[in-house]
């Protein structure tokens, strides 16, 4: 064990390391978690275990305790995430040494362990146990409402008075989409109440967890939310 490095379990109500851990994620992954912290949607879910020397921050791994639904049984799951270390620090085993603390943590408390690795580090993983799965995308063709008061009213928040309901070329006529941006709080609200209110649609559903899913549409993809009438 390195007498020179902490293994702090979790930095969100220290604003010093807070900050280190941020500048982290933004040299790795030009991410920047502060927002999402001031918009209260970082809760007790999402676990740092962060690598520190000397009050920074340079080394990390993130826990997401997380049920789903499968086929109406709930399966507890811990997704990795913001795996990352300063390049100053790289080929240390810092690494490692969060990896095994995670599972000592969490091996018995959850009947699975995963996370989404890009092409970079598909060689990386597998020396901490973790195994090649394929992943799926779904989509469908929409057409585009170009109002929310025209097409969701009471749903959301209104961006525009236009009536203007002109398909978007290549798509389906018949179904109307609204765009909702993310820059709005009550739009982001009322994602929230969606999310812990909606109707799971199929055998295998991710249960609440709206911090999540609002990390991404609170940062990154703001304009990448739309709102389909029923």
């Amino acid at each position: 064990m390195r007498t020179d490095i902490t293994i702090v379990k979790n930095i969100r109500d220290d604003a010093g390391l807070r900050s280190s851990f941020n500048r982290l994620a933004e040299k790795t992954f030009e991410l920047n978690f502060e927002n999402w912290y001031q918009n209260g949607y970082w809760k007790d879910n999402y676990i740092p275990y962060a690598a520190v020397r000397e009050g920074q921050v340079v080394a990390n791994v993130s826990v997401n305790p997380m049920a789903f639904s499968e086929n109406g049984v709930t399966r507890h799951y811990i997704q990795l995430g913001t795996v990352m270390t300063d390049p100053a620090f790289r080929g240390q085993g810092l690494c490692r040494l969060l990896m095994e603390a995670v599972e000592k943590d969490w091996a018995d408390r959850a009947e699975a362990i995963y996370l989404f690795a890009n092409d970079t580090v598909l060689d990386f993983y597998p020396r901490f146990g973790f195994r090649r799965v394929q992943e799926s995308r779904f989509f469908a063709p929409l057409s585009a409402c170009a109002s929310l008061s025209a097409c969701a009213p009471e749903a959301f928040a209104s961006v525009s008075k236009s009536p203007d309901t002109t398909p978007v070329p290549g798509t389906v006529p018949d179904k109307p989409a609204v765009l909702v941006p993310m820059t709005d709080p009550a739009n982001r609200a009322a994602l929230e109440r969606a999310i812990l209110s909606g109707v799971p649609q199929g055998s295998f559903d991710m249960a609440g967890n709206p911090g999540l899913i609002l990390f991404y549409a609170s940062q990154f993809l703001t304009e990448n939310v739309w709102y389909l009438p029923a």
